[in-house]
């Protein structure tokens, strides 16, 4: 009996300190993706005050801007399966396309975000579409690169 719990407690040991270095490794990643995302590929930017606490500094030559000065959304059309027309036309519902029609409501390239179902998934579409109404895609382009 004391040889199964001194195993037990060899293996909680290893169990332990493995979930120890994933969690430090967890940490490490979000650190990169963030250093990343804030400052490319450079990491020798110079860094100004994003005037967003949660942000902190971005780089010196990003703008900080609201979402509604930089594009508008909009919600996507309606559209049954029973309308649907075969055509080569993507349907992008709010998890990415959900077949194909003839008719183009929405210019490429674009973006659509989920509304209903995957709430929030994120689709960059190249090609001219069609956008379904359980997504929201990019109506007007005021200032988006």
């Amino acid at each position: 009996m004391a040889y199964l719990n001194k195993k037990i407690g060899d293996i909680d040991s290893l169990i332990y300190m493995k979930e120890s270095k994933i969690n430090l490794l967890e940490q490490q990643r979000q650190s990169i993706i963030t250093e990343a995302v804030t400052k490319g590929l450079n990491p020798n930017v110079k860094m100004k005050d994003s005037g967003v606490e949660w942000i902190g500094e971005v780089p010196e030559l990003w703008e900080v801007s609201k979402l509604k000065n930089l594009f508008i959304l909009q919600r996507g059309h309606d559209l049954t399966h029973e309308e649907f027309n075969e055509g080569e036309i993507p349907v992008y519902a709010s998890n990415g396309i959900m077949g194909y029609h003839n008719t183009i409501t929405t210019k490429g390239p674009n973006v659509t975000v989920g509304r209903s179902g995957s709430v929030g998934k994120v689709n960059y579409v190249e090609t001219d579409f069609w956008a379904h109404n359980t997504c929201i895609y990019v109506k007007d382009n005021k200032k988006m690169i």
